[in-house]
């Protein structure tokens, strides 16, 4: 599986260092703006990638590229997307996969005529304690209360005081903690308890008028699910699912699960993450390989439907 990612930044190179662990996937090219074509090359040379581009076109019309990673600014994650698909690329979309449902709508129709996978990279999904927690869930009896919180301070929340705005609070370029940190809490939850009926986000809002931090609350036929998220702010990171029976916490920011505790009549056990942090995204990673591999192009639309879900929620409660 030989993969062309477009960008230059921190995700990208942590996808290239996880790669860089795996035996079957190749990042034989990297594409990046002309301003940063030097981080670009400078990423090649240490991962040992063969071909460089500016130009997006030139890099989809290399046939030895199998699958795109997009991991560039949230704004442009669909036409890069879309423009993939057109040129019969598999694809994959760090999060969010889109900024709207129209959107995440039409990429997985593309997907589907042209025949192609279309993934998006949320490691919430993958981890091996989130799998976990899934099939541990009826343990705890009924699900009454979920709560979330996924907060750290932005390495670029300084320079936002001083009046320097990047991309991650740039509410044009549909940056802020909704559309980074509390898509993880969000797909959690939906995830265990699919679609809510009632949506509402709360938010703390920056000069620009982008959320710095807030609380998404999602409210279940009987169920109800806090979903905390800050750029602004520290905090504890964790997610509390409660039951009848019992309760999960998951210890940790939910992009890695790296503890899972369940509870139930005072009794605990306790599982842990073996994979370190930096390759947390070797889960997802590895099932994208494996559907490829197998050509289950069913599977990969199933996932991607929980990421259309979630697009929907995001679609209604933005800034609203």
């Amino acid at each position: 599986m030989n993969l062309g990612i477009v960008g230059s930044g921190k995700i990208v190179e942590t996808c290239l260092s996880t790669i860089k662990t795996m035996q079957q996937i190749n990042c034989i090219a990297i594409c990046s703006r002309t301003q940063s074509i030097n981080k670009a090359k400078t990423l090649a040379k240490k991962y040992k990638i063969t071909y460089v581009y500016t130009c997006f076109e030139d890099m989809l019309c290399n046939k030895e590229i199998d699958f795109i990673y997009i991991g560039i600014n949230n704004h442009v994650h669909y036409d890069y997307a879309k423009k993939a698909l057109l040129y019969n690329k598999n694809v994959i979309i760090e999060k969010p996969f889109a900024v709207s449902l129209k959107q995440a709508i039409e990429l997985k129709k593309l997907a589907k005529k042209r025949r192609k996978f279309l993934y998006e990279a949320i490691t919430t999904v993958y981890m091996p304690n989130y799998q976990r927690l899934l099939k541990l869930k009826q343990e705890i009896g009924k699900i009454n209360l979920i709560q979330c919180n996924f907060s750290k301070v932005s390495s670029h929340f300084i320079e936002y005081t001083q009046g320097i705005i990047h991309s991650a609070f740039s509410k044009e370029d549909f940056g802020g903690a909704l559309f980074d940190l509390n898509i993880y809490n969000i797909t959690f939850v939906v995830g265990l308890l699919n679609e809510p009926e009632k949506m509402m986000y709360y938010y703390n809002e920056g000069y620009n008028g982008v959320d710095l931090s807030g609380v998404v609350i999602l409210k279940y036929k009987d169920a109800v699910a806090y979903c905390t998220a800050a750029k602004d702010s520290l905090g504890e990171n964790f997610a509390y699912v409660q039951g009848s029976y019992g309760y999960l916490k998951i210890y940790g920011g939910l992009n890695y699960c790296h503890k899972l505790e369940i509870t139930i009549n005072g009794q605990h056990c306790i599982y842990e993450e073996k994979i370190p942090y930096k390759n947390r995204m070797q889960y997802e990673f590895m099932e994208f390989e494996d559907q490829f591999i197998k050509r289950d192009y069913e599977k990969c639309y199933r996932i991607l439907q929980q990421s259309i879900k979630v697009a929907e929620i995001i679609d209604k409660i933005k800034y609203c």
